[in-house]
């Protein structure tokens, strides 16, 4: 037989070299894939049943390998998760307690004030000396502190409410109100 197909026509194909079989060497016996078409030892080997535990092993072993990466992945992404959500926690936490520091404080307009405040709320700076230092800079900001009503704004006395119908009468005809006006009525539709 020839290493080269001389007629491509009848063969169908172009003219390679064919392939030269292996021959193992004197004493060697060949393994599994070795050679070109190594053929498995026979079953009457008491090997070959510790290959194929072997290789169930190696199979099982490779699906653990797979199984594990695959826990890894899992793991790892559950713990940027667990991070993210911690995060977005301290940050809501954060965003309460600026609030109520920020009513406890008097702000007209907590919005601004937060974004006049900026980063320095994120970084964990003394959230009292920033209002302390803004309410120098900007008071228009924050409600002015309730003052002490004096005498002279102190709303008057309120007259003493007539009681009798035409007390009534003249109170709504002088007032010109409605509150007036009803009492006068539902006073009339009592008698």
């Amino acid at each position: 037989m020839s290493d080269t197909v001389l007629n491509p026509e009848e063969s169908g194909a172009a003219a390679t070299p064919a392939r030269p079989a292996v021959r193992p060497r004197r004493g060697h016996t060949p393994s599994i894939g070795e050679g070109s078409g190594a053929a498995l030892p026979p079953a009457s080997d008491p090997d070959a049943s510790w290959r194929e535990r072997l290789a169930a092993v190696e199979a099982r072993a490779a699906e653990l390998e797979r199984d594990l990466a695959e826990a890894r992945v899992a793991l790892d992404r559950a713990a940027a998760e667990t991070r993210e959500r911690e995060e977005r926690s301290t940050r809501v936490d954060l965003d309460v307690a600026v609030d109520a520091a920020l009513a406890a404080a008097g702000v007209v307009d907590a919005e601004t004030v937060r974004a006049l405040l900026g980063t320095a709320l994120e970084t964990g700076a003394d959230l009292a000396n920033l209002l302390g230092d803004l309410r120098r800079r900007k008071p228009f900001l924050f409600r002015s502190p309730a003052r002490p009503a004096t005498a002279a704004q102190a709303p008057a006395r309120p007259e003493a409410a007539p009681t009798t119908l035409p007390d009534l009468a003249r109170d709504a005809q002088r007032r010109g109100d409605r509150p007036s006006l009803l009492r006068y009525l539902r006073a009339r539709r009592e008698r």
